[in-house]
């Protein structure tokens, strides 16, 4: 409509109240800015790239069928409130699969594959990267659900500690921040095992 202000660049919240007014296809946007994380995340938890994908759609489509209940002055964010949403689907889906197990080894080193870049050979940075992020992954995949969960929303998905204390029923921050440091020190207990790390203090010429 000519003379009508359009907001550059509008933020998450903004996006939802123009869908709440009616606009719905502003939806697309929140899809677009956000759907590769959940994605990401949901397989994080599940090590199952087809269950995320199906888990990820589930999450928009109920996140669009529900938007007009969500309330932009709410403590958590609109990607917090997705991430919400996804998780209470990835623990579902947990409860499935643990009543009818499968596991496919060939699809999780495949996924693993898929991280890695296309160009082919490696540079020595590179091919070192991948070895990092393989030794992070094998630790990650050490520690319980809920320690590999804290880490993964705080630095995979960089969420603030406030939606992070929202999406796993935290009662403060600070038990955020306290869970977080806890995992992060059996992360890295688990990476001085595997030799990943040397302890601060060793002398390597003894």
């Amino acid at each position: 409509m000519e003379g009508e202000l359009r907001i550059v660049n509008p933020s998450d919240e903004e996006l939802v109240e123009c869908v709440q007014r009616g606009e719905r296809e502003q939806f697309l946007e929140l899809y677009r800015r956000h759907h590769r994380r959940i994605e990401a995340y949901a397989r994080r938890q599940l090590r199952n790239s087809e269950a995320a994908r199906d888990i990820a759609s589930e999450t928009f489509l109920q996140a669009f069928k529900s938007v007009d209940r969500f309330r932009t002055d709410k403590r958590i964010s609109y990607l917090g409130y997705l991430f919400l949403l996804c998780r209470r689907l990835v623990i579902n889906e947990t409860k499935r699969l643990a009543a009818s197990p499968v596991v496919s080894q060939v699809a999780n080193e495949q996924q693993a594959l898929e991280d890695l870049p296309d160009s082919a050979p490696l540079s020595i940075s590179l091919m070192l990267d991948a070895e990092r992020r393989q030794a992070v992954r094998e630790a990650l995949a050490q520690l319980g659900d809920e320690d590999r969960e804290v880490i993964c929303l705080a630095f995979e998905q960089e969420l603030s500690r406030s939606d992070i204390m929202q999406i796993l029923e935290k009662p403060s921050v600070a038990a955020v921040r306290s869970h977080l440091y806890r995992a992060l020190g059996r992360l890295r207990s688990i990476m001085l095992r595997q030799g990943y790390f040397t302890p601060v203090g060793t002398d390597e010429h003894e």
